[in-house]
């Protein structure tokens, strides 16, 4: 009855059936959605841009839905639910990033809707819509665990961020869940930063080149150390001794066995030849 009662209403595009979109059944709630954006119900608009972060269950239709109701308010409180839905981890992560490039797009839309590929242009918004409810989540987006939602918060840094303190990129440098571009990119700009924050460069240099997990980010930190120690750089590298880093494996201790006894014999020449001044420095990260 429920189910009937919404294609009725939506047969008439009547707004009323925006009450539909909270009901228990998916079934009913998912009709309730394309009614409303299907047949373009504007009263009903907000509602469906409402139950994005309203409920914790919906189907891909209600969702694609409510995704692009959002969008097309241009409100900041839009932007911030769309942010809101990005964090929610309980939601599919491709819908997720669906809600960040959206809000990468929303100054500059597109002509077409991306639900049905209709042609009623979007307005253009002008003075950053999104840019304050980006800004409110960036932190919390850029430590989020999945990889893709990263890269496209780090695009939304890019876009809206602002500069960021050097506390704020050694905690970006030290998680190992971060993508691996944004903390070698955190890296070099706590280098560039490092006369005034001389200490706390060096410490996280030094804790990156030693126990961090990637081995692009330790050796973006030698290189990086390179750079800004010169000739200091060969005698900080000679005190780290062969058994380290013969015998660790992703900063974790492990019993020597054949295994390591043959990366033992690719090391062992290398060192010797860095202490003696022979070795290039480009060849340094080729055995991290």
């Amino acid at each position: 009855m429920r189910l009937a009662t919404a294609i009725v209403l939506r047969r008439r595009d009547d707004s009323r059936v925006s009450e539909f979109l909270t009901d228990t059944s998916t079934v009913v709630a998912t009709e309730a959605a394309r009614a409303i954006y299907d047949r373009e119900i504007n009263r009903g608009m907000k509602s469906l841009a409402e139950a994005l972060v309203s409920f914790s269950s919906m189907t891909e239709p209600f969702l694609r839905r409510a995704l692009h109701a959002s969008f097309q308010l241009g409100t900041e409180i839009a932007a911030a639910r769309l942010c809101q839905f990005a964090l929610a981890r309980n939601q599919p992560v491709e819908f997720r990033k669906q809600a960040l490039e959206l809000l990468l797009n929303r100054d500059t839309p597109p002509n077409r809707e991306c639900v049905w590929g209709r042609w009623p242009p979007i307005v253009r918004q002008t003075g950053g819509v999104a840019k304050l409810p980006v800004r409110t989540h960036l932190q919390e987006l850029l430590e989020l665990e999945e990889s893709g939602v990263q890269m496209l918060a780090q695009r939304l840094e890019a876009l809206f961020g602002t500069k960021r303190s050097p506390q704020q990129l050694v905690i970006v440098v030290l998680n190992e869940s971060a993508v691996e571009s944004l903390r070698v990119e955190a890296l070099f700009t706590l280098e560039d930063g490092q006369e005034a924050e001389a200490g706390l460069y060096e410490s996280t240099c030094k804790q990156a080149m030693e126990s961090s997990e990637s081995a692009v980010l330790r050796a973006a930190a030698l290189r990086s150390w390179a750079r800004v120690k010169g000739a200091e750089a060969p005698p900080m590298l000679r005190t780290r001794s062969l058994a380290q880093v013969s015998y660790y494996r992703r900063g974790t201790p492990i019993k020597p066995g054949p295994a390591s006894r043959r990366h033992y014999k690719v090391v062992a020449p290398f060192s010797s030849d860095f202490t003696a001044g022979q070795a290039p420095f480009q060849s340094i990260p080729s055995i991290w």
